[in-house]
């Protein structure tokens, strides 16, 4: 029976990362869009954030320039990013983590901050969101690298970009968020 359970637990986990997979390809990666935040039935509420896919490669102990899908979730207080390894596998590794952000005029920007992930976002406060609105608010090419140490040891780098930043303060003027 627990031989059934796990198997099932297995094929559905595949099945999720299949789904994840091909939503992100049916994406643009080229606009900001703005998505609602759903209640916990799963149905949509009149808040909302923007989204934004982003390409991009990443490197670790197992793979060097793999491909990468980010994700970037964006309301009018906090910026999160979710990271997908090989283009479906969110990323799980918890650890010290170091964003460096080169904005549009090629200065680079870095923060350091606890990566203690929430469902597979990387939640980004302080500084390091402040840093992150910043540069993305000037629009443009921004480029992001993210590094992640467990335990002392670098457990991966994730590079992408967001090849044209502009729009971003406008779509953020349509979203409802929290007062």
């Amino acid at each position: 029976m627990k031989c059934l359970l796990s198997l099932f637990l297995i094929l559905t986990v595949v099945s999720c990362n299949s789904n994840k997979k091909q939503t992100l390809q049916n994406q643009s990666i080229d606009t900001w869009q703005i998505e609602n935040y759903t209640n916990e039935w799963g149905e949509k509420t009149n808040l909302s954030f923007v989204l934004r896919h982003c390409k991009g490669k990443f490197s670790n102990s197992f793979a060097t320039d793999a491909p990468l899908d980010a994700e970037l979730i964006i309301n009018k207080k906090d910026i999160s990013i979710k990271l997908y390894e090989y283009g479906d596998m969110l990323l799980k590794e918890e650890g010290k983590a170091f964003i460096t952000v080169r904005d549009k005029d090629k200065k680079e920007h870095r923060e350091d901050f606890d990566n203690s992930l929430n469902n597979g976002e990387l939640g980004l406060w302080g500084k390091s969101q402040a840093m992150v609105r910043s540069a993305l608010l000037k629009g443009g090419r921004v480029m992001f690298r993210i590094q992640i140490k467990n335990d002392g040891v670098w457990v991966g780098t994730y590079i992408f970009e967001v090849p044209n930043a502009d729009g971003l303060k406008e779509a953020l003027s349509k979203t409802r968020y929290y007062k």
